[in-house]
């Protein structure tokens, strides 16, 4: 499916020329709709609204279809968030970035006394992806489990994806500000950024403000249902486990680029390459010349992904329900046609 989808979206974004940008990215929603594919595609431009569509179903059983305000996980989206956090209470003073984690952690061994918080916001802390994990609903638990194996490399030596680096930060938020990590990003992130939808997993929400998540050889779950009930609550934390509309999780993008949620310099400090495509929190890449700033999000029933274009401030959004095609094939056509847009009537 996602060739198909690829192939037939790029043709079905070049129908017309000045285009209908509303109606293009309709058809194209609609398009992925028919293909079997089920969740919420969001696009703005330059504070403009473009496109809010909706295909599938909230929840099969109750035949009640997916609606914009439906909210799902982001999974690991979850770490931009994060990682603003972070670098938020770096401007504040109360941590630096290039400090050791073992200065605000405790108990770490000799293995991980050269691993500063930037090496986790980077991925380059040189934990492999695949290391322990840190399974437990208690923090000092899951610290522990989450730092059982030594780094294989030096750190800040190469990028290696790592699940339990942000764990480690959510842990260090709630240290150095004596509360939880949910509250510290409600306060901070969520309201400033006005996402109103925003929350975690475990809210207690209404079933008819989720969405039903939908995965092939999982169980289906509630989007506020913790994918990982049996004790992995708190190893949870940082890495995923955000929960929000499409249209919030752009408030979000936008008010990080605006300066809104840290100050321009460290806008710019995060989306610079550390190693490969890794920033602080983000994914980078280039697409005709310009920066794109980009996070995708995977758990059992939920697959989301985000891309910004800072020089054109656009936001595009796919945030789907069932498993099935990736994301990013619904949101590149989107990104690559935006040239297209320029002189458009939107």
């Amino acid at each position: 499916m996602s060739v198909l989808c690829s192939l037939l979206a790029s043709s079905t974004l070049l129908l017309s020329s000045p285009p209908d940008v509303k109606a293009e990215l309709k058809a194209f929603a609609d398009l992925c709709g028919a293909l079997g594919w089920s969740g919420t595609l969001y696009v703005e431009k330059n504070g403009k609204v473009l496109l809010e569509r909706s295909l599938g179903f909230a929840d099969i059983a109750e035949q009640r279809v997916l609606e914009p305000e439906d909210v799902m996980e982001l999974a690991s989206i979850t770490k931009v968030i994060t990682a603003v956090a972070v670098v938020q209470l770096h401007e504040d003073g109360k941590l630096n970035l290039d400090q050791p984690i073992s200065t605000y952690l405790e108990g770490l061994g000799e293995a991980h006394t050269k691993i500063t918080v930037r090496h986790l916001l980077s991925h380059t802390s040189g934990m492999r992806r695949m290391a322990k994990t840190g399974w437990g609903e208690d923090r000092s638990q899951a610290v522990a489990g989450y730092l059982q194996d030594a780094p294989t490399s030096p750190p800040g030596e190469r990028s290696e994806y790592w699940n339990g680096g942000y764990a480690l930060l959510a842990a260090i938020v709630e240290e150095v500000t004596s509360g939880t990590f949910e509250d510290y990003v409600a306060a901070k992130i969520f309201q400033p950024a006005g996402m109103k939808s925003a929350t975690f997993v475990g809210a207690d929400l209404s079933p008819e403000e989720q969405a039903m998540g939908y995965e092939l050889g999982s169980r289906s779950r509630l989007t506020c249902t913790h994918p990982y009930p049996d004790g992995g609550a708190w190893s949870y934390k940082g890495m995923g486990g955000a929960v929000c509309t499409a249209k919030d999780l752009a408030r979000f993008a936008t008010a990080f680029a605006k300066g809104k949620l840290v100050k321009k310099s460290l806008v710019k400090e995060m989306t610079s390459q550390v190693a490969d495509d890794q920033g602080l929190g983000w994914r980078l890449n280039t697409d005709a010349g310009e920066d794109l700033w980009m996070h995708g999000g995977d758990v059992a029933g939920f697959h989301s992904w985000l891309e910004y274009v800072p020089e054109d401030k656009l936001a595009v959004v796919v945030m789907g329900n069932r498993s099935g095609s990736p994301q990013y094939t619904c949101t590149r056509p989107v990104t690559a046609s935006r040239r297209r847009w320029e002189d458009a009537e939107t």
